[in-house]
């Protein structure tokens, strides 16, 4: 008897089935045993190949709808691809089994690597949703028939080729058409509607007209009441004229008891809404943190949608609990854990906890300050989502004076339940808001310490930060999606941090703090883009709509083709509708001078995407969007004063920590390569008395990505 190759989405999870599976020999890129054979991919392994015939960007090529999808391994996972097309080839492998993510884009990334095997082995699907023991062996107990999730295939399918021909093509078109800068001018079908949001938020806050509002308050010292709102002084101050110093007649007192319940466990979305909130962290950045944090095994997998966790994880989420409250909160018993265990509510994974392996050491100590804070912050939830609900006590007064309605609100402390834990964990001190005195009674009159007059203007609306940024994503259009779309919003939790910063890197979007706040600011281009974008590409209904198609693939009630055929008419009724009177320009031969090639000597030109040097025998390029500055979109004001000798700071992405650093860049002759020019990183210049180091020059090699292996969008 064969044996089964099971592949994975990621090592990570080939690890945890191969436990499970008792597959404990480790080879050069898989794990055995005599049953089994457990490999893993790198999530999406291959990308839609572009045909070579469309490299040079012009109109008239336009629209780009490939009558055979062809695809090519992504050039850093060649070598684990390789790999798993040998395996399935191998004479004692008679079956596979798919163990990627329960999901549509799970089922793509297999299937694309057994197409590009040319396996006709048979294969069944493993479809679970918890990565416990349990969980895993019940799942091969009950492996099903990859047949029976063609449809999943065909959806996720078809969603990726329609966000390729919208995004090639759109981007193109605008591009060419519009671009007045040569730069660049990026459209996709998510990262467009998130920044038509951040633009429409700006254009609020730009035409916002304040409109003036007083008040009359009245101080009793530990409480105070207040009119509604004057819409003239004149009137405000009559109100104060007639009230100052008279006694106030209480009308009325309600009060109600109310609690609020302990909150869900954190997803990714809101964990990352927390981190930005709390500490300023970005989306990236937590992502990057979290993603470090699985790594070490402490961690839950980061990428999830879900607050809730499977009932086989009821068992083991307790002990958790448990142990985290004698460490964190002694006296704490956990409470409440029914309500967070929902399996029709997690997709592909759990919510978010730490680990078993975080219970041997418990400490924080041995964490990065980065990596501290994300442990702080879910350790926080675990004990609050088992803590008791905050109990509180309302009251509502209102008083007359001189025929004036005062009026105020106040709360009062009853149980302070899980927000006692937060504040407990967080270091907190709560906030005491205004309570009224316990002897106040109905009937009764009371002179006010002093009365005046307060300005209660209306305030234009903030904004978007990446707390309030990722939370309008996740609800974005959700309403008009079918109730058992995979997922709802714009984006997936996994994407949203990407495409803020793709939306920063392209400079759409720049950052701008404000005291300890950082907000998200639309630019002049980004602005133009909104401007000038079909209102089908930047709507957030668009997706909704794209949702609707592809549940109804999944069902049966609908085609791929027929969806294909439908997008594919729309991007032509875009192409053509655009196409007609566009300025001379945007003949893709021409371009704007920027400076002299450092090589050469000759004039260079900005093509765009690019930057070309103009003498056919040098011909050296620089790609704006630059795979050796980690995706950083070289500015116009960059490239000029690079292609004018000059040595440009930059602030740059680390790939290995997610945060942000200062390097300076030059560029020269890259001996490696005759196509581009070299991206030299330096150091800084060595201050008096100490400061940054000496220069230190190294030089980035690595090849300039051509359009074959450029994203489309």
């Amino acid at each position: 008897m064969g044996k089964k190759l099971v592949i994975a989405e990621k090592p990570s999870v080939a690890l945890t089935i191969a436990k499970a599976l008792g597959a404990d020999e480790k080879k050069n890129g898989w794990y055995e045993n005599d049953r089994y054979m457990v490999s893993w991919c790198y999530g999406h392994m291959l990308q839609i190949q572009d045909d070579p015939a469309n490299k040079k960007w012009e109109l008239e090529g336009l629209p780009i709808i490939p009558e055979e999808w062809r695809y090519e391994a992504i050039p850093d996972s060649r070598e684990q691809l390789d790999k798993l097309i040998s395996l399935t080839r191998r004479k004692d492998v008679d079956s596979l089994v798919c163990a990627t993510d329960a999901g549509r884009e799970g089922e793509l990334i297999f299937r694309l690597v057994y197409n590009a095997s040319g396996s006709k082995k048979p294969v069944e699907r493993l479809w679970i949703s918890s990565l416990e023991e349990a969980s895993i062996k019940e799942g091969f107990e009950h492996l099903r028939d990859s047949h029976d999730y063609d449809r999943i295939y065909e959806s996720a399918l078809a969603r990726s080729h329609a966000d390729w021909v919208v995004g090639v093509n759109a981007t193109r078109l605008y591009t060419l058409g519009y671009s007045s800068d040569g730069g660049q001018m990026s459209v996709g079908r998510v990262q467009t509607p998130t920044l038509n949001m951040i633009v429409e938020r700006q254009r609020e806050i730009d035409e916002f007209k304040v409109t003036k509002q007083w008040a009359v308050v009245k101080d009793f010292g530990t409480w105070k009441l207040e009119t509604g709102k004057f819409r003239t002084e004149a009137e405000a101050e009559e109100c104060l004229r007639k009230t100052g110093g008279k006694p106030t007649e209480i009308m009325t007192i309600e009060k109600a008891k109310k609690k609020t319940n302990p909150p869900l466990l954190y997803s990714l979305t809101t964990l990352q809404q927390d981190a930005n909130r709390i500490f300023g962290m970005s989306a990236q950045e937590t992502l990057s943190t979290m993603q470090a944090l699985y790594e070490k095994k402490v961690l839950s997998y980061p990428r999830t949608d879900s607050n809730y966790i499977t009932s086989d994880m009821e068992k083991t989420f307790t002990q958790i609990a448990y142990k985290l409250a004698e460490v964190f909160c002694p006296g704490l018993k956990p409470q409440g854990i029914k309500r967070l265990v929902n399996d029709d509510k997690v997709s592909d994974h759990y919510a978010i906890i730490v680990n078993r392996q975080f219970l041997k050491d418990m400490s924080l100590e041995e964490f990065r300050p980065d990596e501290k804070k994300i442990l702080l912050l879910v350790v926080t939830r675990v004990l609050a989502s088992v803590s008791a609900p905050y109990e509180y006590e309302e009251t509502k007064v209102k008083g007359d004076t001189e025929g004036f309605e005062f009026a105020g609100t106040g709360k009062r402390e009853l149980s302070e339940g899980w927000r006692g834990t937060e504040r407990s964990m967080m270091r907190r001190e709560a906030k005491e808001g205004m309570i009224f005195p316990s002897d106040i009674e109905e009937g009764k009159t009371y002179t006010a310490e002093k009365t005046e007059l307060a300005k209660r203007d209306t305030q234009p609306p903030k904004p978007y930060t990446e707390n309030t940024l990722l939370g309008a994503m996740d609800k974005a259009g959700s309403e008009d999606m079918p109730e058992d779309a995979e997922r709802k919003g714009i984006g997936t939790s996994a994407t949203r941090a990407g495409i803020i910063e793709r939306l920063i890197n392209v400079g759409y979007i720049r950052r701008q703090k404000a005291k300890s706040v950082s907000y998200l600011i639309p630019t002049e281009k980004g602005k133009k883009l909104i401007e000038i974008v079909s209102p089908r590409l930047k709507d957030v209904k668009t997706t909704a709509d794209w949702e609707w198609r592809l549940k109804a693939i999944e069902k049966g009630n609908d085609s791929a083709e027929s969806f294909a055929d439908d997008i594919a008419r729309e991007v032509t009724e875009l192409v053509e509708k655009n196409r007609e009177g566009l300025p001379a320009r945007n003949s893709s031969s021409s371009g704007n001078l920027i400076g002299k090639c450092p090589v050469c000597g000759s004039p260079v030109m900005d093509k765009g995407r690019f930057v070309k040097c103009t003498n056919d025998k040098c011909g050296r390029s620089l790609w704006k969007e630059n795979k050796r500055l980690n995706g950083h979109t070289i500015t116009e004001q960059e490239l000029k004063k690079l292609f004018h000798g000059e040595t440009v700071e930059m602030t740059l992405l680390s790939a290995r920590t997610g945060k942000r650093y200062q390097q300076l860049i030059s560029i020269g002759k890259d001996e490696m390569n005759e196509r581009y020019y070299s991206v030299d990183f330096r150091g800084f210049p060595e201050k008096k008395g100490g400061g940054k180091g000496k220069w230190n020059r190294t030089k980035a090699s690595r090849p300039e990505k051509s359009d074959e292996d450029s994203e489309p969008f």
